[in-house]
């Protein structure tokens, strides 16, 4: 928590960043360094950006999102969502998840859009399988898809259609493993969160990342994934082959113990039944 704080700090410190940017920063960082070590954080809360590293982030996401006006911000490239790192593609996401949003929900924001050329559903596709062609474009996508605030696409019965199209139109073994980490991570902190409220987050979290890998559930190699870690869940590890031993390896790194194996023995059992 040390290291959230001295994060938090830094930023605070920086003053040209802008309100937008002020709390996209600070909404990203206690989502990865509090709620998503859990559910989607690229990384463990020691292992928490230094405060040089967040400040390069800073000069970085400044360039992102400034503008003239000093609040509106743009959609960003096929080419930007296929090659920036990790740090801008959590940018990129905020404004992508947006764009879902405003076409799931219609009105005159999307009509809006439309005029603009970016709210066509044919060019939010191309604009997520060129985020979600790469590990860092995948990684920053979920973290605002999965852990959005109120309810949000993430929260409808099925994926919305655009990015259920995107996500089976990439080519990327990736977006498979990444899709179970985002079940696996935040059904197991349920039970290890012992704030309530954290324990929920991860629930609705983790709620959302089923109905993510139920629909790539028939790409090649996601079923077997999940058999994988469901045998690994209930102690059924004979089969040594390297998906195995992959989560073998991942459950014993991030400490789950029998109840958080159990819970995600029931996830995957349930996304198997399919």
């Amino acid at each position: 928590m040390q290291n959230s704080i001295s994060s938090l700090t830094a930023i605070t410190s920086c003053r040209h960043l802008n309100m937008n940017l002020y709390s996209t920063l600070t909404i990203t960082l206690l989502k990865t360094a509090i709620l998503a070590p859990a559910a989607v954080s690229p990384f463990s809360p020691k292992y928490l950006p230094t405060r040089g590293k967040l400040m390069n982030y800073a000069g970085i996401a400044t360039k992102l999102f400034d503008s003239p006006s000093g609040s509106d911000t743009t959609m960003p490239t096929i080419e930007q969502l296929s090659s920036d790192p990790f740090m801008k593609q959590l940018g990129h996401a905020t404004e992508v998840v947006s764009l879902l949003r405003s076409i799931c929900e219609g009105g005159d924001e999307a009509a809006s859009a439309t005029e603009k050329g970016v709210a066509d559903e044919e060019l939010l596709i191309d604009l997520l399988k060129a985020q979600l062609s790469h590990s860092d474009g995948i990684r920053g996508f979920f973290v605002s898809y999965l852990t959005g605030d109120g309810v949000t696409p993430a929260d409808a019965d099925e994926v919305p259609p655009p990015l259920l199209s995107a996500m089976n139109s990439v080519e990327t073994d990736e977006l498979i493993s990444l899709a179970c980490m985002n079940v696996i991570m935040p059904t197991a902190m349920v039970t290890m969160h012992e704030d309530p409220e954290l324990a929920n987050n991860s629930l609705k979290t983790s709620k959302r990342g089923i109905k993510v890998l139920k629909g790539i559930l028939d790409k090649p190699g996601a079923k077997e994934q999940c058999e994988a870690i469901r045998n690994v869940a209930i102690g059924n590890t004979e089969l040594k082959d390297g998906s195995t031993k992959y989560w073998i390896e991942f459950f014993e790194k991030w400490g789950y113990k029998e109840k958080q194996k159990e819970d995600i023995q029931i996830v995957m059992t349930e996304i198997l039944s399919l």
